[in-house]
């Protein structure tokens, strides 16, 4: 079990949640998706990270149910397959089944799994919902040397994949952010990484798509 997911605040989000029990055993569940060996970048650091984000004050004043976009952040990559497409839904009837075995309401259940599934393509109808997207993409908007390092991580688990072909589908994947109006739909994170995260894409599709 990683020791790097706080265990205490699992219980007391179960319990805000309305779960029976400690949850103790999804808790675990969790932590050994997040432990699993292919994975470099979507681990219980990543998860951690969110959560450290979604602590910000200033963050937190954004959320109308705080524990749900808790919950979607600690379910939202609890399926990460490199060769699958279904990693969101997987993760999302994932939480729908441990949320649901343990008693927590109906609706708060299928808000929760909404949030996970809109984690794919990163549109959602909700403030909550956006809030969580933007949490799981702040990373683009860090420093060089922290975007530079998810890269590299993000390339280990793609290690199975020949580099031509990766190239062209990580620049694919990054040149949809690009693309976009905005990346973040929330102004508080339009404002501490939009910039920031435009030039990071731009930097990382250019050295994916130059000479090699």
């Amino acid at each position: 079990m990683s020791s790097s997911l706080p265990s205490v605040r699992f219980r007391d989000l179960w319990r805000a949640l309305g779960g029976s029990g400690h949850g103790h055993d999804v808790f675990e569940r969790l932590c050994a998706s997040y432990d699993e060996p292919h994975r470099a970048y979507h681990t219980a650091r990543h998860i951690g990270a969110c959560l450290g984000l979604l602590d910000d004050p200033a963050v937190t004043a954004l959320a109308t149910r705080l524990h749900e976009i808790e919950a979607a952040i600690w379910f939202h990559d609890a399926v990460y397959d490199t060769r699958a497409i279904d990693n969101e839904e997987r993760s999302a009837r994932m939480a729908e089944e441990c949320l649901g075995a343990a008693g927590v309401p109906s609706d708060v259940v299928a808000r929760i799994a909404t949030y996970v599934r809109a984690t794919k393509d990163h549109v959602v109808d909700s403030a909550d919902g956006q809030l969580v997207i933007d949490v799981d993409l702040s990373i683009l908007g860090e420093s060089p040397e922290v975007f530079a390092t998810f890269e590299k991580e993000i390339r280990r688990e793609y290690s199975w994949v020949d580099a031509a072909a990766y190239a062209a589908g990580r620049a694919l994947v990054l040149g949809r952010f690009a693309e976009r109006p905005f990346i973040y739909g929330i102004a508080l994170f339009r404002d501490r990484y939009e910039s920031k995260a435009r030039e990071n894409i731009a930097r990382s599709i250019a050295a994916l798509t130059g000479p090699r």
